[in-house]
């Protein structure tokens, strides 16, 4: 499968990040990273089920004293309100879904690629 730059995310990390690897086995508790255009937004696995993974949004609290800085750190935290996604794996890649109720099937969405494994958060200041 071949990820056309631009099409999913407007920076080359977070392009990078997006690509089809190897990637974990979905586990409940495992961190992960929704990829933005620029921004990332740091989150956990809630649910595995019938080939669909839910993730919960984190808390990202801002550790350092850098400002408008590309230099960032962050502490993570569970946040039983944070927004759920959803995304189930197509041809190589992780694909956000939705359950539509009229026909009673998931459905490919738009929204942010994901990383799996690795909670990350970045704010990109120059937008």
């Amino acid at each position: 499968m071949t990820l056309a730059f631009g099409t999913q995310t407007g920076s080359l990390a977070n392009h990078i990040l997006s690509a089809p690897a190897a990637v974990p086995t979905p586990s409940v508790g495992m961190g992960a990273t929704l990829l933005g255009w620029t921004d990332r937004y740091a989150a956990t696995v809630v649910s595995v089920k019938d080939g669909i993974i839910s993730l919960r949004e984190d808390r990202a609290e801002r550790l350092d004293q850098n400002g408008q800085s590309d230099t960032q750190l962050y502490a993570y935290t569970p946040d039983p309100d944070g927004m759920i996604h959803h995304y189930r794996r197509k041809n190589g890649a992780w694909e956000r879904v939705e359950f539509n109720e009229g026909t009673k099937r998931w459905t490919k969405s738009d929204g942010y690629s994901l990383r799996l494994g690795v909670r990350d958060h970045y704010y990109d200041y120059s937008f």
